[in-house]
């Protein structure tokens, strides 16, 4: 078995053996305090310098585009999906380039839109690197997932389902999309480790309980819960202007009053249910932000930069759009230079790189972070 494949292995057993022991949470508040020393010194050596040393991590986006047209997508599909998207063999250069990179984490747009996504999964593989994706399932199915199974590095996917079937068809905005997806989990999970993934929203929020045991029942690793995102026009205007970055650069849907449609008080108690349910089970709980069940009012009113300095995770992590071009993150897509005309290493700590690392956590982050799983406290 190869190394990696062999570590992730062993690593994904000592969780499920932690799990189990219900000592799973004190190992993530333990090791949050482990890592807690070197995000101090990091965040100190961007604040001075703007350098990070070259990523370990990549986040690649194969596509934009998406077969189904979610209710709580944060897109705006019209302005991130273009023509152009990168070639195969243009990929097998992008990813050539990533030296030292342990792990390539695939995200969309729903990847599968691609035809030749199992040849994007095979180059990967072949490298050696570890790589794992999100998906909401409805391409996956039994005349395909032969080809997921061969994928030695594959080592986690993480699958979207909002609700119960008829609740999850009408967010999702297709019909069968429940049926396609937990078919193909099932399908997945013989061989692979697999996640669930639910937006809390208003139409869904009284079901996060049920949807906890129902992917307990499936035997999923870990149930991720995460807050809906909601920006409003000011918080994008605010964050480009903190930026000075052009607003095209931050394409997300807008909503007119930034309002989850729930109150913290009904938040609070089916939290607090999660929280109960979860000790019964195997399925490791997740929530996205990582603080939301610990500090839920100020995840809710989005007051947290008001009450700590903060660093953006993904400041050590490389991600690279469907056309090349090196941005920071889902929303901040301000282009640092294309793969295909400048080197990744060129790029990663070029001087318009640095200065947009310093302008961010000069700024303590932006407005429309106060809501994302990458944010974390370091003072």
């Amino acid at each position: 078995m190869k190394t990696a494949q062999a570590f992730k292995k062993y690593h994904q057993k000592g969780k499920d053996i932690l799990t189990k022991m219900k000592m799973y949470d004190s190992w993530v508040y333990v090791n949050d305090l482990v890592k807690s020393t070197k995000r101090k010194h990091v965040y100190n050596l961007i604040k001075r310098s703007g350098r990070v040393k070259p990523p370990k991590l990549v986040m690649f986006e194969p596509t934009q585009r998406c077969n189904l047209r979610c209710k709580q997508c944060f897109y705006d599909r019209m302005l991130t999906v273009k023509p152009g998207e990168l070639t195969l063999n243009e990929i097998e250069k992008v990813l050539n380039q990533f030296s030292g990179v342990k792990r390539v984490v695939l995200i969309g747009g729903e990847i599968f839109v691609r035809r030749d996504i199992f040849d994007i999964f095979d180059l990967i593989d072949n490298m050696n690197i570890n790589f794992e994706f999100t998906t909401n399932g409805t391409l996956i199915n039994q005349n395909n997932v032969q080809r997921l199974y061969k994928n030695n590095n594959l080592v986690d996917i993480v699958f979207s389902v909002d609700g119960p079937k008829k609740l999850h068809d009408s967010i999702r905005g297709m019909n069968n999309a429940f049926d396609r997806t937990i078919k193909a989990m099932k399908l997945v999970s013989k061989k692979i480790p697999t996640h669930m993934l639910t937006v809390i929203m208003k139409e869904n929020i009284h079901q996060l309980p049920k949807l906890l045991e129902f992917a307990n029942g499936m035997g999923m690793k870990s149930m991720k819960f995460e807050l809906v995102r909601k920006y409003t026009m000011d918080e994008i205007k605010n964050s480009c202007e903190l930026l000075g970055i052009s607003q095209d650069s931050m394409p997300l849907n807008i909503s007119n009053d930034g309002q989850f449609g729930f109150s913290t008080e009904t938040l609070k108690k089916i939290i607090y249910k999660i929280e109960k349910m979860k000790k019964l089970f195997n399925t490791r709980v997740q929530y996205y932000p990582p603080y939301l069940h610990k500090r839920l009012v100020e995840c809710y009113h989005k007051n947290l930069r008001e009450r700590g300095k903060y660093i953006c995770l993904l400041l050590s992590c490389g991600r690279v759009d469907p056309y090349g071009n090196v941005i920071h993150c889902y929303a901040v897509r301000e282009s640092f230079g294309n793969i295909l005309e400048k080197s990744f290493k060129e790029i990663w700590n070029s001087k318009k790189m640095r200065n947009f690392r310093k302008d961010l956590l000069n700024s303590n982050l932006l407005p429309i972070c106060e809501t994302c799983e990458y944010m974390k406290r370091v003072q």
